[in-house]
């Protein structure tokens, strides 16, 4: 026990402090908080009987860390003297030591003042501070991971699928190197039907079809082309008279298509076609670089555009010049003999009548058209199938986005290089065969039962030498940047004939074309039948119903009425 002396009231009496290493804990610390070491060692030294020299040096130095708080509100400090009542250890030798206790174990009583500056003074402060923030527990945040992971296999996915397939044909062929010569491929003849045909117009070997209507020899039509007006003739019964032959029917396909696309419809339309005259001729062709008809090779700047096959106007004029070929002028006295009735509502300064009505079916239409507007004298009327004719008044350089011009000057980089491009070239129509041999054509409303017929025929053109040369032309040859066909300068009558399920050229593009035919003003006859559940080959998919629409306008609109009877004597 020390005594220290203070002044009170002007007189000094002792007051006794119970000595720091007998003191209890501070009243205002929580009690959960532990000991530092500095008084874990103050205790043990004062419980091990340190001396009176080094006693108050640990005192002070514990003073000078952690000084003594004097409460403010214990009774017992009001007063000078300590009463009886005034808990604490009783002085002199008898006086009880605390209980000592190991340093491994926690001082029982809060921690000194000094080890709280970092934290709650009270337990009310404590409790005053707001929740910490809710944090994602270990399943939350492998929930998290695996989401993320899920999004970027997806992402991944679809650009293995959709973006690399793309920047792989644009790459690839430059890395290929010269294309090897095609080992499984024929002549063109060799794989030639009965009843193929071979002609060659303005220096391009063409192949054809024709039907003749039935005893079409014994009306005059012949077995050859260019037979003529059939004369009248009479018996004793009376005069029967016979029209002149009515115009020819010439079937253009479109991309990728040949004269198989024709097969189900060429027979009925030679029988069904002007009745009062037996029928009429029908003739498909190939349209270069399709089906068995040559793939010239031409210069781009070496060749005028009417004599390359492959550029609009050049194939209306192959297409005029095959009529040419095969159907001679008819003689003058035809034109002479039947007047003009409102049946055809052009007229034309030639002296012979109009020889063909065009069917074109997709890109083969945009043809049909480009020959209508450079020879309407020759064109008796227009069926356009499935139309790929563009109504708009931009081209597709100025609707294009930027990716989509910088994807079209890629290619047509390509195609400007005989290796690159016939590299590219190969590689997406190879890829095209398999879709087809798979039966995914992309051209009906239902495929899913196609004949094996189908399939064949779409794929036989591929086993034509130079398939690949011819293709790589007609890329090259490709139109982007002209304006649309001036539709109003047709003086023809036109049907649209279109599959409602195309996918190919959807219906609204058919109906803008009948919008734009439809303003050249009365007299011009444009009419439009829409086939519900019909994909892009209406006379593939649909014959029946193909061939009654045709029928029924060209002998409506096209035909000239066969003379009426002399009169009885």
């Amino acid at each position: 026990m020390h005594t220290i002396s203070a002044p009170v009231g002007g007189s000094a009496s002792p007051v006794q402090r119970t000595p720091w290493h007998q003191r209890g804990p501070p009243q205002h610390l929580s009690e959960s908080w532990p000991v530092p070491r500095p008084a874990l060692a103050s205790r043990a030294l004062a419980s091990r009987g340190g001396g009176a020299i080094g006693r108050p040096s640990l005192a002070a130095a514990s003073s000078a860390r952690h000084p003594p708080v004097t409460p403010t509100t214990s009774p017992t400090t009001s007063s000078s003297t300590p009463s009886a009542s005034t808990p604490g250890p009783t002085a002199g030798p008898t006086a009880a030591a605390p209980a000592r206790r190991p340093l491994s174990s926690p001082a029982p009583g809060p921690r000194p003042a000094s080890a709280t500056a970092s934290a709650p003074a009270t337990a009310s402060t404590t409790a005053a501070q707001p929740p910490p923030p809710n944090r994602p527990n270990r399943s939350d945040r492998a929930s998290g991971a695996e989401l993320s992971s899920s999004l970027v296999s997806a992402l991944a996915a679809q650009f293995r699928k959709e973006a690399l397939p793309g920047i792989t044909d644009l790459v690839a062929p430059l890395l290929m190197g010269p294309p090897p010569p095609l080992t499984d491929t024929v002549a063109p003849d060799q794989l030639a039907d009965p009843d193929s045909r071979f002609v060659t117009v303005r220096g391009v070997r063409l192949h054809y079809k024709v039907r003749e209507p039935p005893g079409a020899g014994d009306r005059g039509f012949g077995s050859g082309f260019g037979s003529g007006s059939a004369a009248a003739s009479s018996s004793s019964e009376g005069a029967v008279a016979i029209a002149d032959p009515p115009p020819t029917l010439l079937l253009m396909h479109g991309l990728n298509g040949s004269t198989f696309n024709w097969r189900l419809v060429m027979g009925g339309l030679a029988a069904h076609v002007s009745p009062g005259t037996g029928g009429c001729r029908v003739i498909a062709y190939d349209r270069p670089p399709y089906g068995l008809s040559a793939r010239p090779v031409v210069r781009q700047g070496e060749t005028e555009a009417e004599d390359n096959p492959y550029t609009l106007r050049g194939g209306a004029e192959l297409a005029l010049g095959l009529l040419d070929a095969l159907l001679p002028p008819s003689s003058a006295s035809f034109s002479s003999s039947i007047s003009r009735s409102s049946c055809d509502p052009f007229t034309s300064s030639s002296s012979s009548p109009p020889r063909a009505v065009l069917v074109g079916h997709s890109a083969g239409a945009s043809v049909a058209v480009e020959a209508a507007m450079r020879h309407p004298e020759q064109v008796a009327g227009l069926v356009l199938v499935c139309p790929a004719v563009s109504t708009e008044e931009r081209g597709f350089l100025a609707r294009a986005d930027l990716g989509q011009l910088l994807r079209f000057a890629w290619v047509r980089a390509l195609l400007g290089a005989d290796g690159p491009g016939t590299q590219y070239i190969r590689r997406q129509i190879r890829r095209r065969r398999a879709e087809v041999e798979a039966g995914r054509l992309g051209v009906y409303a239902d495929e899913s039962n196609l004949p094996r017929e189908v399939i064949e025929g779409n794929l036989l053109p591929l086993r034509a030498r130079d398939w690949d040369v011819g293709a790589l032309q007609s890329f090259r040859n490709i139109d982007v940047a002209s304006p649309p066909p001036p539709l109003s300068s047709l003086s023809c009558p036109v049907l649209i004939l279109h599959g409602a399920a195309d996918r190919v050229v959807p219906v609204s593009a058919g109906e803008a074309v009948a919008a734009a035919l439809r303003k050249r003003g009365p007299g011009l006859v444009t009419e439009l039948v829409v086939l519900d559940g019909c994909g892009h080959l209406p006379m593939d998919e649909r014959p029946s119903e193909t061939l009654a629409a045709v029928v029924d306008f060209v002998n409506r609109h096209c035909c000239q009425p066969p003379p009426p009877p002399p009169p009885a004597s």
